[in-house]
């Protein structure tokens, strides 16, 4: 089980942060020490995206960069209203959206009973989880991300992006590719002491191999947009 957790953090990790290990000759520059096979990199979600996003820097959130962030993402989708886009934020930056939503309800003086409950002689609730915000029309959905969280461990950073399929091709905005069959393997090289019919090595002790190959492509990496803080 701590074999395959640790598979899926790193996949997950690498689908969305790996930089690509290609040079100009087509030759990858990492290889694995004990076989000596190259292991091929390509780029994951936040580089390709990196390379054409709009970036803003914040020092105060405010629903003020949520209301620009919607309208520069608007501008480059088909439709002005009805367009649904998701943000993905690192913990340190959900703090900070969750905080500038409960200001914003504050000073609209619109919670009525959103931030407290007394329901069947219960102690009483106080707080609220904020998940999307509209303007013109246009959402945004917000979810946190541990993994950025591991990479980004000491400033708010997340990324929004417009995940509506293609209108006329209905090609979707982001795709995940493997090759066949070869997405998840499980291998077990058994040792002296494991079997008393057939081993694979001297050793008296198995081992556990999990392999997979695994890659994202983001068709439309325009369509993003990157918030940070300064």
């Amino acid at each position: 089980q701590q074999v395959l957790e640790s598979f899926m953090i790193g996949r997950n990790q690498m689908n969305l942060m790996s930089k690509c290990n290609v040079d100009k000759n087509g030759k990858a520059r990492n290889y694995d020490p004990a076989t000596n096979r190259p292991i091929v990199i390509g780029d994951g979600v936040i580089p390709q995206l990196e390379r054409f996003a709009d970036k803003y820097a914040y020092s105060k959130m405010s629903t003020d960069i949520f209301d620009t962030m919607l309208s520069s993402m608007r501008q480059k989708s088909k439709k002005s209203m009805g367009n649904k886009y998701v943000f993905v934020a690192n913990e340190m930056l959900w703090d900070d959206i969750q905080k500038a939503l409960r200001d914003y309800l504050k000073n609209w003086k619109t919670n009525g009973t959103t931030f407290f409950s007394k329901a069947g002689g219960k102690d009483i609730e106080i707080g609220g989880f904020f998940e999307t915000y509209n303007m013109g029309g246009n959402q945004l959905t917000f979810m946190v991300d541990k993994s950025l969280s591991l990479e980004y461990d000491q400033k708010p950073y997340g990324f929004c992006l417009d995940l509506t399929a293609d209108l006329a091709s209905g090609k979707p905005a982001m795709a995940s590719y493997a090759l066949a069959g070869k997405e998840y393997k499980q291998h077990i090289l058994r040792g002296v002491g494991s079997s008393s019919v057939e081993v694979s090595s001297v050793v008296a002790a198995s081992r556990i191999i999990n392999i997979g190959y695994s890659s994202v492509c983001v068709f439309s990496p325009q369509k993003s947009y990157i918030l940070l803080k300064n």
